[in-house]
């Protein structure tokens, strides 16, 4: 049920990321190479299983439909601006800096980041971030499977 989900979503993410590139080419003439473009679509893929992973992991831990949002709120916009998503990281303190690499979403800006300003493949793929997602998609993906349930929590009590 979980690989479905997640294999479903990865598909509207890779179709969103090819949408977005015509658009910026067709619309903006901005040209990425073939290497930087491979990349990008690799970055994407990996990052968006440990997200949908993390999601289904952390849903299983939430008590009510009602608080999801919230939660995920509270939880995803300070991570925003600590990792490099709007502000640089440069300008951060280095405690702040490393809190958020210990978090995903720092992994998943600096991979998506190198991919679009690298010329071939193999400068493009930022190896640490992509096996740091991978780490996390596997662990949150195995969490969520394994607390996986058919039934709602107040129909086992």
């Amino acid at each position: 049920m979980i690989a479905g989900q997640v294999l479903s979503t990865l598909v509207v993410a890779e179709m969103m990321s090819a949408i977005m590139l015509i658009i910026g080419r067709l619309g903006y003439s901005i040209s990425m190479p073939a290497g930087a473009v491979v990349a990008v679509f690799v970055t994407v893929a990996i990052g968006t299983i440990a997200f949908a992973c993390l999601g289904y992991a952390v849903a299983g831990m939430i008590d009510s439909v009602d608080a999801a949002q919230p939660v995920a709120q509270l939880t995803m916009m300070p991570l925003y601006f600590i990792s490099g998503v709007w502000i640089p990281t440069a300008s951060l303190s280095h405690g702040l800096r490393s809190v958020a690499s210990v978090f995903p979403i720092e992994h998943l800006a600096a991979a998506l980041h190198k991919a679009t300003v690298s010329g071939s493949l193999g400068t493009a793929l930022s190896a640490t971030d992509l096996l740091a997602l991978a780490a996390l998609a596997l662990a949150a993906g195995a969490f969520a499977a394994m607390r996986f349930s058919w039934l709602p929590k107040a129909a086992m009590a």
